[in-house]
């Protein structure tokens, strides 16, 4: 080694170089998480939504389907009422009044 020659130092601020580009790195990282946990909750929220909506489907599919008489019921409906025409039906007045007829 010559009297001219140094030896190796780092240059100035090298180290506080490195803890910004570490700085910037992390942050960059932390937004790349975020929005991928934002696309996750949205894919989550549409399959539960998604969900909801099938159930109410199979409520209102299912209530559809259910059988309003009892299958041990007739077939037919018998009225214990008398038989009133509808010509002398008058919607102004109760059943009951219409049956006087």
């Amino acid at each position: 080694m010559s009297a001219k020659t140094k030896p190796y130092l780092p240059p100035v601020g090298w180290e506080d170089n490195l803890m910004v580009e570490l700085d910037i790195a992390s942050r960059e990282e932390f937004i790349f998480i975020g929005r991928g946990l934002t696309k996750l909750w949205e894919r989550l929220s549409q399959e539960k939504i998604q969900e909801e909506t099938e159930e109410i489907r199979e409520v209102v599919q299912d209530s559809v389907e259910e059988e309003v008489v009892p299958n041990n019921s007739s077939d037919e409906v018998v009225s214990t009422r008398p038989k009133t025409s509808m010509i002398n039906y008058d919607l102004n007045k109760t059943p009951e009044e219409n049956e006087r007829f």
